[in-house]
């Protein structure tokens, strides 16, 4: 019964392994980025230094929104994951329990 399911649970763990692989690599790059911006802000005032600083925050809380998505979507698949297969186990047990009463057993 359990291979008979239209669900591709490798096809899930897939994705979600992919979509976490990518979160870990959007947060690496923002802590590069966020060391650069350190570097070249240690040496820089004025306008353009502020303008800079306020723009690459933005941009960051924009990169955090990204990320936030990405692990409420690994989340998601997971949980859909774990709840697919307890499903099946329990359609499965049942089906068998059912059978054992039809043939007489127990």
């Amino acid at each position: 019964m359990g291979g008979q399911s239209a669900v591709d649970r490798h096809a899930m763990q897939q994705a979600a392994t992919r979509i976490e692989d990518s979160a870990n690599i959007v947060k690496g790059l923002q802590s590069q980025l966020e060391g650069h911006k350190s570097s070249l802000m240690s040496g820089w005032a004025g306008n353009a230094a502020v303008s800079f600083d306020r723009v690459f925050n933005e941009f960051q809380t924009e990169m955090n929104k990204v990320r936030t998505a990405l692990d409420g979507m690994h989340q998601k698949l997971t949980h859909t994951k774990i709840t697919y297969e307890s499903t099946e186990q329990e359609q499965t047990e049942a089906v068998n329990k059912i059978n054992q009463l039809l043939n007489g057993s127990t």
